[in-house]
């Protein structure tokens, strides 16, 4: 479970409300965005998996990590969203 998933889910619990739109832009933006991610990974690794006797496994190595990165990236942009999201319902409701 990513990190953004864990807010989510700890401020529903302790009460913040969500409204719909947040709620559909979150999962539209997280399945959207795991979605390529982990195929990229599977993909790579995959092939690093496959290449990892080759002189050139060093590249799909480099791939890897890379998209791992993106993947820590891309859940820190969207806990800071959900932050963001908690500290504005907090003004409307």
């Amino acid at each position: 479970m990513y990190r953004f998933e864990k807010k989510f889910k700890e401020a529903v619990r302790d009460g913040v409300r969500f409204s719909e739109a947040q709620k559909t832009y979150l999962r539209c933006a997280s399945s959207h965005g795991i979605d390529i991610i982990n195929s990229f990974y599977e993909k790579y690794t995959r092939e690093y998996i496959n290449h990892y006797q080759d002189e050139d496994n060093s590249a799909y190595l480099d791939k890897v990590n890379l998209i791992i990165s993106i993947m820590d990236a891309f859940d820190d942009n969207l806990s800071a969203l959900v932050d963001q999201m908690i500290g504005v319902n907090g003004y409307y409701f």
